[in-house]
């Protein structure tokens, strides 16, 4: 993966606040391409925000069939 290209593709997606699900939908297809096991997170939208229908989440992704070591 071409890290500079990679950052170039993200740029180039819109991501204001309330309107980041299309950058989380990239990130989780990319990353599930590369084998991770990616789960969204829903967030809530603030209050001076209207959800009009659209949704928010945090990506989370990890190795297929491991779990990450808490310290």
């Amino acid at each position: 993966m071409d890290p500079i290209a990679l950052t170039r593709r993200l740029v180039d997606i819109e991501s204001i606040s309330g309107n980041e699900a299309a950058v989380g939908a990239f990130l989780a297809r990319e990353l599930t391409a590369l084998g991770f096991e990616v789960r969204k997170i829903p967030v809530p939208f603030p209050p001076e925000i209207p959800a009009a229908g659209r949704e928010r989440f945090d990506v989370y992704a990890g190795i297929r069939g491991q779990r990450p070591e808490v310290v």
